[in-house]
This record gives structure tokens, C-alpha cells and sequence, in this order.
């Protein structure tokens, strides 16, 4: 098998292993997923706890499967392995595909991409989103005059954004390497990233007119479990 095929290999055994046996011995969905299924036959565009695409995916893989144990498992096992492909890639970017490979399963040996993964959630929708970005942007790095790209990075984030609000810490991040970076501040002078944001408003829109409506409820959430006295002061965090 070359390299890429035993990345393969590694994704379908964990989905075998992290599905299979969870569903076994499972008479209820872990408790992140119950909260998701409160929401999710109901489409909503925010909810006064995180945004809503995980709701949705939940929805979906029900939808799927008609199982609502094994379908939120099975989504979180191919949320990643998408991930795994998208570190893959980007190795594949920087280093042959040997260790390329090496690299992904050393990854897959980390806790947060296995035993918290059961419990399908924003934390684990959010791991194929940051892998992706970064795989997008490590290619834009490469081709700064791509308005494709660009428009991919801008949809990406977008979703990302829906997924956890903590994406933006990787946006950030991502848009101070690109003021830093010789390549990318000429990529400034084009079209692209400035398209890139007009594609991330045009999609978050309808999310960012609801915490208005709400008055930002999500944040109120996080305020007050900051104060309580189960969650650590935002600082240690």
C-alpha cells in the first residue's frame, strides 16, 4: 500500500473501532449529542448556547442512518477521518509522502482525536474546519493570485464560524501571518482577500443578524459560566 492508502487504512479502523463498539454497548446518545437532537429538527439558525451547525449535521446523519445513537457516532468518526485527510495533504505539502503519513498517525495517537470524539460535538466538528483552513491557506501561500482559493478559504471559515465562535481565534491568527509574510502581503494588492471576507459576511450574515436579535445570548452563556463556580476565571482558561 503506498502511503496515502494507509492513511486510509488507519481512518476506516478508527471508524470501525470508535463506531462499532460505542454503538454495542450504548442504550442512550453521550449527552452532547441529546442536547443536539433537542435541536436539530428544527433547523435553527442560533441557539443560546453555540451555533448551530452541529445541530444540523445531527439532523442529518439521523436522517441517514435512522438511528439516533449510531448516526451522530458515524458522523463524528468521518468528521475524522476527513481530518486525517486534510493533515495528509498537507504534509503532503512540506515532506514526502512517508512522512507525510507518519505524521497523520502520530496526530491519531493524540487523546483529542480519540476517545473525546465519541461525543460528537462542536469541538469535534471544528477538527476537519482548522485542518482544512490551514490546508487552504498553506496553498494560497503557494498561489496568492488563486480567486478560487481565496473564495474556498472564505467559505471554509464561514462554516468554521458556524461550528465553534472560537474558529475566529484561528482567523485571526491566519490574517496577522498574512500581514507578516512577504508572499501574502502582496496578495493584499489583488482581489482575493477581500473577496474571501465579502464570502465570509455573505454567509455568517444570517447568523450575526440573529445574535443581534438575541442580544447575544451565546455570550451571556459564557459569561456566566465563566463567573460560576465550576469553570475556571477566563484567564487560567
Amino acid at each position: 500500500l503506498s502511503p496515502g492508502q494507509w492513511v486510509g487504512v488507519l481512518a476506516i479502523v478508527q471508524i470501525i473501532a470508535l463506531v462499532a463498539l460505542p454503538y454495542a454497548f450504548s442504550s442512550a446518545p453521550p449527552l452532547d449529542v441529546v442536547e443536539g437532537l433537542v435541536w436539530a429538527p428544527h433547523w435553527l439558525i442560533g441557539t443560546y448556547k453555540h451555533p448551530p451547525l452541529p445541530s444540523w449535521i445531527i439532523e442529518l446523519s439521523v436522517i441517514a442512518t435512522r438511528d439516533v445513537i449510531l448516526g451522530p457516532y458515524l458522523a463524528s468518526q468521518l468528521a475524522i477521518a476527513l481530518t486525517y485527510f486534510f493533515i495528509f495533504l498537507l504534509g503532503r505539502l512540506l515532506m514526502d509522502s512517508v512522512r507525510a503519513a507518519m505524521g497523520t498517525a502520530l496526530i491519531a495517537a493524540s487523546f483529542y482525536f480519540t476517545v473525546p470524539t465519541i461525543e460528537f460535538n462542536h469541538n469535534t466538528v471544528q477538527l476537519p474546519l482548522w485542518a482544512g483552513t490551514i490546508l487552504i491557506y498553506a496553498h494560497i501561500r503557494r498561489d496568492p493570485s488563486s480567486l478560487l482559493k481565496f473564495a474556498l478559504l472564505g467559505f471554509i471559515c464561514a462554516v468554521g464560524l458556524y461550528a465553534k465562535y472560537s474558529f475566529a481565534l484561528l482567523m485571526s491568527v491566519l490574517l496577522i501571518a498574512s500581514l507578516f509574510e512577504t508572499p501574502m502581503r502582496r496578495a493584499w494588492l489583488s482581489r482575493g482577500p477581500y473577496f474571501a471576507f465579502l464570502v465570509v459576511i455573505a454567509l455568517f450574515t444570517p447568523h450575526l443578524i440573529w445574535l443581534f436579535k438575541s442580544n447575544f445570548e451565546p455570550f451571556s452563556y459564557f459569561v456566566a459560566r465563566a463567573d460560576s463556580t465550576s469553570a475556571s476565571s477566563p484567564l487560567k482558561f
